[in-house]
């Protein structure tokens, strides 16, 4: 495995929030081809992506806001309430520093 950098897991963090924002907004043609539940779904995985690489950087605040993003994407109850404890555990550990 290829050893990263802090800088280099906050510009793919940045990279991935921001293809998540892109992914929910949508263009004219993913508006065209994909349902909304798609979007979200796609979405979704960019700010999970985006979370743990924020997650390895030390950036405890935007991986939470992250993973608050993924439970706003989810339909299902279940996994919305498991990134929404992925963000609480950031919470706690950053409480606990």
């Amino acid at each position: 495995m290829v050893e990263m950098g802090s800088s280099a897991f906050a510009k793919r963090a940045e990279e991935n929030r921001q293809k998540g924002e892109a992914a929910l907004k949508g263009g004219f043609f993913s508006n065209l081809t994909k349902s909304k539940e798609m979007r979200m779904d796609e979405a979704k995985e960019f700010f999970q992506q985006a979370a743990n690489c924020y997650k390895h950087c030390q950036n405890n605040r935007a991986a939470m806001e992250m993973y608050l993003r993924c439970a706003e994407c989810e339909p299902d109850e279940g996994f919305k309430a498991n990134h929404l404890r992925d963000a609480a555990i950031i919470v706690k550990n950053t409480d606990s520093d």
